[in-house]
């Protein structure tokens, strides 16, 4: 028990230092994307010598409508030239807006159809074998033996239940790895049918990683992390004898452990986490430290930020009405939603220009259309 509780502060301590370090760096400092620029009017517009200074002296952010009165004043003028080049510059410009109007429209009905369309078989087969796996740990964790049953189903359900208890390390360290390696294949699946993939692609080396970085820190450090809380976090004796029976301070003292508990949970333990599981991910997946380092300052932060309003009302309920035992186990099942937002975070690469996510596995598609890049994922050819 010593040695797990250093190795529980070792792991904190090392994890807060480099939060605190990925706070101070200038990466960690959040930069907007760049809109969409507009597009240049002295390469689109073709005019005389009198009717260019005019259309460059329009601001890049005046409206399609203002672009389009002013080619109609320049029609209008009385030099022949000038008015020819604009009546052949409006021409121009009413059929890209007409171009443009129709691709609108055929994007807007494809969006329409696919959000309609029913997902493909395999990614309900993907979601079905997730679902399997999470309800079989949870029932792993929780069956005991009840009046209800059998003799021979409630002997086998003691004995297992012995087991586990006198073995709650391991069961919990095994039990995070399957359910967090479950939950990155779902986040995989519900990301891919999101951006239209015809079938479900999920990397299970990817899910492995998720799964071996989730034993560690939500197995086995969780194990210890929750024991050392419960034993450390209580309220002063002192404060007890203060405390008058039946008063106000008597019912208000049982809170404050909890809220001691929630407010390390989210406070230190809550970045501590985040910093160790993006290192392990990037670890595991080869890409060494330096890239290690630099996701921790460019996401870090960010998913910190994100965390209590989630975080806050599922420790309150994970810290007064859980048992010791079952507190990783709670801790999983309320982590599902916020692991597969995590493990796409932790997975997540560099956009494109037009906004969509590289993933590591898909590094390859870089440069080429979505469309392109899901095709060539499908048939399982290096894009080159």
């Amino acid at each position: 028990a010593r040695a797990g509780r250093n190795m529980l502060l070792y792991m904190m301590a090392l994890g807060l230092l480099l939060t605190l370090a990925a706070a101070e760096s200038p990466a960690s400092v959040h930069t907007g994307e760049l809109g969409t620029l507009p597009i240049d009017t002295q390469d689109e517009l073709s005019c005389d010598s009198k009717a260019r200074p005019e259309l460059l002296r329009t601001s890049s952010n005046e409206s399609s409508d203002q672009l389009e009165a002013l080619l109609l004043a320049l029609q209008q003028q009385q030099t022949p030239s000038s008015s020819h080049d604009a009546t052949v510059t409006l021409a121009r410009w009413s059929n890209a807006r007409r171009r443009s109007a129709v691709a609108t429209t055929v994007r807007e009905d494809s969006r329409k159809v696919d959000h309609w369309r029913p997902p493909n078989p395999s990614f309900l087969s993907v979601y079905a074998r997730a679902a399997a796996l999470l309800g079989a740990v949870i029932c792993a964790q929780t069956l005991s033996a009840a009046s209800w049953m059998g003799p021979r189903l409630a002997g086998l359900l003691e004995v297992w239940a012995g087991w586990r208890t006198r073995h709650a390390l391991p069961v919990t360290t095994v039990g995070a790895f399957l359910m967090y390696a479950a939950s990155d294949t779902l986040s995989q699946g519900v990301s891919q049918q999101s951006e239209g993939a015809p079938v479900a692609m999920i990397s299970y080396s990817r899910a492995l990683r998720t799964g071996l970085s989730a034993s560690v820190l939500s197995g086995a450090l969780a194990y210890f992390y929750y024991g050392f809380l419960e034993s450390a976090v209580h309220v002063p004796r002192a404060l007890w004898n203060q405390a008058t029976p039946g008063g106000l301070l008597s019912r208000l003292l049982p809170a404050l452990p909890v809220i001691t508990k929630v407010t390390i949970d989210l406070g230190l333990f809550e970045p501590v986490y985040d910093t160790l599981y993006i290192t392990l991910q990037a670890l595991l997946r080869g890409d060494g430290l330096a890239t290690a380092w630099h996701e921790v300052t460019t996401k870090v932060l960010g998913i910190w930020a994100r965390a209590p309003p989630y975080w806050a009302p599922l420790d309150l309920i994970n810290f007064s009405m859980v048992s010791l035992r079952l507190r990783p186990l709670f801790n999983a099942v309320g982590t599902i939603p916020w692991s597969m937002y995590l493990s796409a975070k932790a997975n997540e690469g560099p956009k494109l220009a037009t906004g969509h996510v590289l993933h590591h596995e898909d590094m390859s598609c870089e440069g080429f259309s979505e469309a392109d890049c899901i095709a060539e994922r499908h048939h399982g050819r290096q894009m080159k």
